[in-house]
């Protein structure tokens, strides 16, 4: 499942670029660096409604057969989840990449991120500068969220270990519960069988008594 989310995110990722790229290649929005950047928040919006859309599909489809999420249900929605924000990373990453270049070259790059080779040669030593300092505080910033995920990832985890841990030990006291009851089922069996052995030796001890008697 895990392959299929990562295969399936790339591609739809790339069709998200292709058409919010097209978006941001129309005149509108490639008049001025700042009508490019108008892309971002309205690639987002439509990006937020579409999981909403899938996540309300998945909830009707998880729950609809016994109102209850199983084990696989959770595994398919946690994966899609995970795919649907590489789409949304893939997509406003490139078109944020896109208005940068716009706002620090003076041009837009086509839909693809290329640029012709007189605008390469064309970029003097500013605008390369420029594109270092955009990516240096992008790096910076990444950086910084990754530090604070796992603090919030390992909170989780030690909830979602604290949760396995007492239904582990929940399951233990079950089993202990039901092999004590076995045995003592068992050894109640085994006292009634003894019993009526003892039962079986008296009625002969009896018989072999009248017998001598008479």
């Amino acid at each position: 499942m895990k392959c299929w989310a990562v295969l399936l995110a790339h591609l739809t990722g790339f069709a998200s670029i292709n058409a919010w790229g097209s978006l941001q290649q129309l005149d509108f929005f490639s008049s001025s660096p700042a009508m490019s950047f108008l892309v971002l928040p309205l690639a987002t919006a439509g990006q937020l409604i579409l999981q909403k859309v899938t996540f309300t599909m998945r909830d009707k489809i998880a729950l609809g057969d016994d109102g209850e999420y199983d084990e696989f249900e959770k595994k398919w929605v946690a994966e899609s989840a995970e795919a649907e924000n590489d789409v949304m990373g893939l997509t406003l990453s490139f078109n944020l990449t896109q208005a940068l270049r716009f706002a620090v070259c003076g041009h837009l790059p086509d839909q693809e991120g290329q640029e012709t080779w007189e605008e390469i040669q064309a970029h003097t030593a500013p605008q390369m500068f420029g594109l270092w300092g955009a990516g240096f505080v992008l790096v910076t910033v990444m950086i910084v969220l990754f530090m604070v995920k796992p603090e919030k990832e390992s909170a989780d985890e030690e909830q979602v270990e604290g949760e396995a841990r007492k239904e582990l030990e929940e399951t233990e006291e079950k089993d202990k519960t039901r092999t004590t009851l076995v045995d003592f089922i068992e050894e109640d069996s085994d006292d009634d069988g003894e019993e009526e052995e003892e039962e079986e030796d008296l009625k002969e001890g009896w018989a072999s008594f009248l017998k001598r008697l008479t």
